[in-house]
């Protein structure tokens, strides 16, 4: 009876080796692709928070260089219509001791013309501001276009006006 059995007990111990062994590598592959998507996942995280790192420094400069741009024009102003008030100062002292009337017409024109200078000034300054103020909005859909293209980047979208190179980039990477 053992030279019966011997053949059915040896057959049953293969099976059970082989299906432990499936079971075994079943796990190690398993355990393998879950690091693999773990990888991923957190390649992914760090890839995009990077993005969004690198695009809150951007939108920080933006927003710096508008206040530095008002800034600029607003100093100019103030040191170009300083030195004329400086210069209608010293008119107006001019015509305060003007001894006729012909040098006082004349001390009074030079200061109505400082005064038209010091309005010029004024008008291009508001030329110049509302001209930031404009080219701001355009500034922000620039940065904001260019941020959406960035982050669709972390997702792999890209624009339509890409295709032909990202066509070329994975033909390469295929070959």
């Amino acid at each position: 009876m053992e030279d019966e059995v011997t053949p059915t007990t040896t057959r049953r111990k293969l099976e059970s080796k082989t299906l432990n062994t499936n079971a075994i590598n079943y796990m190690d592959d398993s355990i393998y692709k879950m690091g693999e998507i773990c990888t991923n996942v957190i390649n992914f995280y760090k890839d995009f928070s990077s993005r969004m790192d690198n695009n809150k420094q951007k939108l920080k400069l933006t927003e710096v260089n508008f206040q530095v741009a008002l800034a600029q024009a607003g100093d100019s102003l103030d040191e170009l219509v300083s030195n004329q008030e400086d210069d209608l100062t010293v008119k107006v002292t001019e015509m305060k001791q003007a001894i006729h009337h012909v040098q006082l017409n004349e001390k009074l024109q030079e200061c109505f013309d400082l005064l038209d200078q010091i309005q010029k000034s004024f008008r291009n300054y508001n030329i110049d501001y509302i001209k930031i103020l404009n080219a701001h909005p355009d500034t922000m859909n620039e940065f904001y276009n260019d941020y959406e293209a960035d982050m669709c980047g972390s997702f792999q979208i890209y624009k339509e006006t890409r295709r032909e190179e990202i066509q070329e980039k994975l033909r390469l990477e295929t070959e």
